[in-house]
Formats: structure tokens, C-alpha cells, sequence
């Protein structure tokens, strides 16, 4: 009996399939983070799924009614943004990341905290 490792494709909104990759599929991460006084959510690993940061934090200013901003992350490969947007947005952000066409199983969030958005 043959073990087979445990691989992945990814479908861009497009419709176009990646070739398949091994390992366990990527997520995409939302979490906060303090930048001196202020709480940031933090969203990175948008990539992998086809989402354009720039473009998303466009909308979520709009969505959220606060400041967003896409940058090259910490700690990241370069070429890799993370979305930045001021205060605890968990529910905004997650509700525009799955209007992507993300299923809800590939989005991680951490230090869950009060709504606001």
C-alpha cells in the first residue's frame, strides 16, 4: 500500500486552476497587533488565493469607515503585502474576504476580540 502526500490547487476568481502544490494549503491570517497606543488588524496570505491587497484595502475603507493601507509586511518574502486597517474589524474584513469566493475554512483569525465594524 502506497502513502500519497497531501497536495492542493488553487482556483483564481478568474476561474484558472494553479498547478498542484504539496503540503497543506495556505490561510489567510487576520489578527490584531499594537502599533504604539493605537490596535491594527492585520490580514496577510492574500496572495496565494489570487485577492489583490492594494484592492482590498480600498474596499475595506469603504466597508469599515477607517483607514487601510496595503504594505510590504514584516517578517514577509518580499513582494508579499499585508492589509493594515485601523481598530478591531474582524467581522467586515472577514465577511469581504469571503465575498472573494474563500471558503470560511482556509481564514484564520486570532486574538478575536469585540466587533466594531
Amino acid at each position: 500500500m502506497s502513502v500519497c502526500a497531501p497536495y492542493y490547487r488553487i482556483t483564481s476568481p478568474s476561474g484558472e486552476q494553479s498547478k498542484p502544490k504539496s503540503g497543506a494549503p495556505p490561510k489567510i491570517s487576520i489578527g490584531t497587533t499594537k502599533q504604539g497606543s493605537k490596535t491594527v488588524t492585520r490580514i496577510i496570505g492574500l496572495e496565494a488565493f489570487g485577492i489583490d491587497p492594494k484592492t482590498l484595502a480600498e474596499e475595506l475603507q469603504r466597508a469599515c469607515g477607517r483607514g487601510a493601507t496595503a504594505r510590504q509586511g514584516t517578517g514577509l518574502k518580499p513582494g508579499l503585502l499585508e492589509v493594515l486597517v485601523q481598530g478591531d474589524s474582524y467581522d467586515s474584513i472577514k465577511k469581504a474576504v469571503m465575498a472573494k469566493g474563500i471558503p470560511e475554512r482556509f481564514v484564520t483569525v486570532t486574538n478575536y476580540g469585540k466587533l466594531r465594524c
